[in-house]
């Protein structure tokens, strides 16, 4: 099996959204402006695209904040149901060396409590569960914060 991570462009988002709309597989009330947010991510800080079979499984990456810190996104095509074992290996494999070389401390995400393949993703991927956030999303939807703790 042919397996690539390879630099994430704005065009491998705009892949996935157009999969998972047409497929309805992807929530997306976090971010009501996708356009952007998609555009957005690959200036925001390291992030990677990984392939299987040339196939686009999933980008993801980390928005860098102040120094020591970073936010992490992912943004998983329906393929990703595909190849679970390798896409939660080499994600967190990629995670472990981006925040090595950025010498990142904390990464954290937020994460939809309705949304349970979500939070198993974030626990699968070392993330624990910090706390509720209550009203923090744009429609006053409450999210969890996780965080993974990188010891440099």
């Amino acid at each position: 099996m042919k397996i690539e991570l390879v630099k994430y462009q704005a065009v491998h988002g705009y892949d996935i959204l157009g999969r998972n709309v047409k497929e309805q597989n992807l929530q997306l009330s976090r971010y009501p402006d996708w356009e952007n947010t998609i555009k957005a991510w690959e200036a925001a800080g390291p992030s990677f695209t990984l392939l299987v079979e040339d196939k686009i499984v999933g980008s993801a990456g980390v928005v860098l904040h102040s120094e020591g810190r970073g936010e992490a996104w992912a943004l998983l095509s329906s393929l990703f149901f595909n190849y679970k074992k390798t896409s939660f290996k080499y994600i967190k494999n990629k995670l472990s060396v981006i925040a090595e070389n950025y010498s990142l401390r904390r990464v954290q995400i937020l994460v939809d409590p309705n949304n349970l393949k979500a939070l198993i993703f974030a626990e699968r991927l070392g993330f624990q569960q910090e706390g509720l956030l209550r009203a923090y999303g744009s429609n006053g939807e409450d999210y969890f914060m996780f965080s993974r703790i990188f010891r440099l």
